[in-house]
């Protein structure tokens, strides 16, 4: 009817949140009408042949078929922008009927299929979702070293009050929390994602490049001076 896919269904439901920050609001390029959505799927005009070559569909007036992979990738960008750093005070391991974190915890639990992430204390987790007493995250072990971070890290939901959280990330972007108040300008740097692992690593190599070149043109200089003694 909409002619939409489960996941093209998840990225409007986005979009629609963030169309109070645009212009224009976002348009979905493929909903051609009710009609013209089912000919695309069954072509009683056409003998039932198959529409197009699978990769170029029509598309609504006034967009073009980049419109939703733009839209996905402003989202990315989006969510990498709101990635908030916390501490692990207090060990998950991943039940889905967790009774030993409260009665809070227990009764409103996600209502998802996706997973459940174990967490041990003294880990970080990189959290993009929030609910009232769960939180959605990546995992960052505490004894993680560089060539494990470089595989996918774990995913999924986890009690709130497993980690440390000095205030609600939530009043503070609804504006119940003032910017400048002590103890959110103390926790802020705490809250920062962690950087990028492969820009570590390039300025780890412009360092050695730069500290080999130094040592070269040292040898050089002694090179020549003792050929003039």
């Amino acid at each position: 009817m909409r002619n939409q896919t489960g996941i093209e269904n998840w990225i409007l439901r986005k979009a629609r949140d963030r169309n109070h920050r645009r212009k224009k609001p976002f348009i979905f390029p493929y909903d051609l009408g009710l009609k013209e959505n089912f000919r695309q799927v069954f072509n009683w005009k056409e003998t039932f042949n198959v529409i197009g070559d699978g990769l170029m569909w029509p598309v609504r007036e006034g967009v073009d078929e980049y419109a939703l992979t733009c839209e996905q990738l402003e989202q990315k960008k989006e969510k990498r922008q709101r990635t908030v750093r916390y501490e692990v005070v207090r060990s998950y391991a991943g039940s889905f009927l967790p009774l030993r974190y409260g009665c809070r915890t227990l009764l409103c639990i996600p209502w998802s299929d996706e997973t459940r992430m174990e967490i041990a204390k003294g880990d970080y987790v990189l959290v993009t979702r929030w609910e009232n007493h769960w939180l959605y995250g990546e995992r960052v072990a505490a004894k993680q070293n560089k060539e494990n971070r470089r595989l996918r890290r774990p995913r999924g939901w986890f009690p709130r009050c497993c980690v440390y959280e000095a205030f609600r990330m939530e009043d503070l972007w609804s504006g119940k929390l003032d910017v400048n108040n002590e103890i959110v300008q103390s926790q802020l740097s705490n809250f920062a994602p962690e950087e990028d692992d492969e820009n570590e690593d390039e300025t780890q190599t412009e360092t050695t490049t730069s500290t080999e070149s130094l040592t070269t043109s040292d040898n050089v200089r002694k090179r020549k001076a003792r050929k003039e003694n």
